[in-house]
């Protein structure tokens, strides 16, 4: 079995995004258990579930970031696909910010006013403005993220070194560029999550060479470990007070090794086992096809269920029941609009 095929390698691209947007829903799913999200009120606090919950939240969406990097990497460079950079442009702007337009005006919106009954300045700073729009600011992040980086495509390709130090310059920008309007629009998380999509733009970029063969080697719990060490390590530090000037930076720089880190054991662990298991089922491909979607709609739909469910049995019984309920009425809906010609657009798929 020839791991290092390309067609293989993007295959796997494929499971990786497709679990990865299922371990969003789960982290919605346990997310409420912790008492700081949605309502912040549950009827039982779990502090398993909240460590849980923040072990995912190191992950999950920076190793979709850096698939996305992985895959623009191959579009851009292996298969010549976006010549133009307003045409490029064009074309995300349907993928993502028409579906994040349509979603936050008629589904996001309307459900976030109907649980917090917040006045209109914060709808419209929320989602016209786009400063915290729920699940959607995923969707603005990315666009942002690809507008930086195609006009330094061809330089970080041959610069990877001078390359890397404008990711980490990015990162750090969004951290201490003190301008309000980095709020707007996703342009600061942008800025933040640009350091894994070009590790992400590097690994493909590198596929073939030494180092990325012999990380691919590794065994598969190593990753796995060394990166629940880390998280475990920020997370007691995090409780200790330091009476140093230094601490604080040394802390941002602990939690991106901990954000990277985990982008990169996400991308080894699922890329391993997206060689192993049969996943390449009819059913996994439907669900693969309504992955956006699904992470469109699926918050609002645990908003929901949590309401229902909590107080009536323990978390650790309401989590698989609001996960799988989520999963499947999202999925309904997913395949509800993708039937029609119309409708497909406006949620990131092709009329």
């Amino acid at each position: 079995m020839d791991v290092k095929t390309p067609d293989r390698e993007l295959s796997a691209c494929t499971f990786s995004k497709t679990c990865l947007m299922l371990l969003v829903l789960f982290y919605h799913s346990i997310l409420y258990f912790s008492g700081t999200w949605f309502t912040r009120d549950p009827a039982e606090v779990s502090v398993p579930l909240t460590y849980l919950a923040r072990w995912l939240n190191t992950f999950h969406i920076y190793g979709f970031a850096l698939v996305s990097g992985y895959l623009f990497y191959h579009g851009r460079f292996e298969r010549s696909k976006y010549p133009t950079y307003l045409g490029f442009l064009a074309v995300k702007a349907k993928r993502l910010l028409l579906p994040y337009a349509v979603v936050a005006a008629l589904w996001v919106a309307p459900i976030h006013w109907y649980f917090f009954r917040c006045p209109t300045s914060e709808l419209v700073d929320k989602y016209l403005l786009g400063k915290s729009a729920s699940q959607l600011w995923f969707l603005l992040m990315l666009f942002g993220v690809f507008a930086i980086v195609y006009p330094l495509a061809e330089f970080f390709r041959k610069h990877t070194l001078l390359g890397a130090l404008v990711a980490l310059s990015s990162y750090a920008a969004s951290l201490y560029l003190p301008w309000r309007f980095l709020s707007y629009y996703g342009l600061r998380n942008a800025l933040a999550y640009l350091s894994v999509f070009f590790l992400g733009f590097v690994l493909r970029q590198y596929r073939k060479a030494a180092p990325v063969r012999l990380l691919h080697r590794v065994p598969a719990a190593v990753p796995v470990l060394l990166h629940v060490g880390l998280f475990a390590l920020w997370q007691h530090l995090s409780t200790l007070t330091f009476h140093s000037a230094a601490a604080p930076l040394l802390m941002q720089a602990l939690r991106l090794a901990v954000t990277t880190g985990g982008a990169l054991m996400a991308y080894l662990s699922l890329r391993r086992l997206a060689f192993l298991v049969r996943w390449e089922r009819p059913a996994f491909w439907h669900l693969s096809r309504c992955s956006m979607p699904i992470y469109l709609f699926h918050q609002q739909i645990v908003y929901v269920l949590v309401t229902l469910l909590d107080g009536t049995m323990s978390p650790y019984l309401q989590v698989p029941i609001v996960t799988v309920g989520a999963l499947s009425l999202s999925w309904a809906l997913s395949e509800l609009l993708l039937k029609f010609r119309y409708t497909r657009p406006l949620i990131g798929e092709k009329m």
